[in-house]
C-alpha cells in the first residue's frame, strides 16, 4: 500500500497538533510551584602556593562532602583533589536541600616534599545560582594556614591555624544566603 504525500503532511499535522495540545504535562508555568534551579550554588577554593589544601562542605557529621570521602551532600560534586598546586577546588551542589546550613570548611592538609613548608593563603568564592544570568558571587579571604593537619578537628566548628570556616550557605525554603559561619557542635538533621 502507498500513502500519498498529501495523506502523509494531513497525519504528520493531526499528530503535532496532538501533541501540542496534550494536557496531561504539569502547568510548566503554575507560579504556585517554585522553579529547581540546576547547580543551586558553587564554592571554589584557590591558594597562593604549591601545597595540598581540602575544600570541605557539610550539614552534618555523617553528611559531608571532602576529598577523602565520599560525597554525601545532596547531589553535589567535589571536582578533583589538587594535591600539588594553587587549585582550584570546586564543590557544585547539583540540588539545593531545603532548609539545610552548609558548612563551608578548608584546611592545609599537607605541604608535599619538595614543596618548602610555610604560610598559604587561600580564597574562596561562593557563588548562587552560578547557571542563572544573574549570579550572586561572593569572595571570602584571604586566610593564611601555617599548620598542615593532616587529620582531626574535623568538621571544625571555627578557625585554626590548620582550619579555616569562611563562611555558610543557608538554604531556607528554596532561597539561598551566605552567612557567617555557625560555630556551634554539628548534630545530624532531623
Amino acid at each position: 500500500m502507498r500513502i500519498s504525500p498529501d495523506l502523509l503532511f494531513v497525519a504528520v499535522l493531526v499528530v503535532g497538533v496532538m501533541l501540542a495540545c496534550d494536557s496531561t504535562d504539569s502547568e510548566p508555568n503554575n507560579p504556585d510551584i517554585p522553579p529547581t534551579p540546576s547547580a543551586p550554588f558553587e564554592v571554589k577554593l584557590t591558594w597562593d602556593q604549591a601545597a595540598d589544601l581540602d575544600l570541605h562542605v557539610w550539614i552534618s557529621p555523617d553528611n559531608q562532602c571532602s576529598q577523602d570521602d565520599n560525597c554525601s551532600v545532596g547531589e553535589g560534586a567535589l571536582s578533583e583533589d589538587i594535591t600539588n598546586g594553587t587549585g582550584p577546588e570546586v564543590y557544585t551542589a547539583a540540588v539545593g536541600l531545603v532548609d539545610r546550613r552548609y558548612r563551608v570548611g578548608v584546611n592545609l592538609h599537607f605541604f608535599n616534599a619538595p614543596t618548602t613548608p610555610g604560610p598559604r593563603t587561600a580564597m574562596v568564592e561562593v557563588t548562587l545560582h552560578p547557571l542563572s544570568s544573574n549570579p550572586q558571587v561572593s569572595t571570602y579571604g584571604p586566610y593564611t594556614f601555617t599548620t598542615a593537619i593532616i587529620d582531626g578537628g574535623y568538621p571544625v566548628t571555627g578557625n585554626t591555624d590548620g582550619w579555616w570556616r569562611p563562611v555558610d550557605i543557608i538554604d531556607q525554603n528554596g532561597t539561598l544566603s551566605v552567612e557567617a559561619p555557625d560555630g556551634t557542635p554539628l548534630n545530624d538533621p532531623p
